[in-house]
């Protein structure tokens, strides 16, 4: 029996904000998840990107947004006030846990 090994991150300093974001108490999701929702984060600006030095962090801040939204609109209990949802289109795989 293999295992697959999970996808390759944009950048090696990812790895340690999927694991911040997937241990942190509100959490809800699998790191697959997260990892999927981050890497988009990160790859989205990156493409455009003329310097790719600091979007590490707003990166992984967009994803913690992100995954509190998913949390609110999947009606988690305790997911805090109502926000502002932005417009995304989350693929089928980020709905699973």
């Amino acid at each position: 029996m293999s295992t697959s090994s999970p996808p390759l991150l944009p950048d090696r300093r990812l790895a340690a904000g999927v694991a911040r974001l997937a241990t942190r108490p509100a959490a809800r999701f699998s790191a697959e998840t997260v990892q999927a929702l981050l890497t988009d984060s990160y790859s989205l600006p990156a493409s455009t990107a003329q310097i790719r030095t600091h979007l590490v962090v707003p990166a992984e801040r967009f994803t913690a947004e992100r995954l509190d939204a998913l949390a609110h609109v999947q009606g988690a209990p305790g997911s805090g006030l109502p926000r502002v949802l932005f417009a995304a289109v989350l693929p089928d795989r980020l709905n699973r846990r």
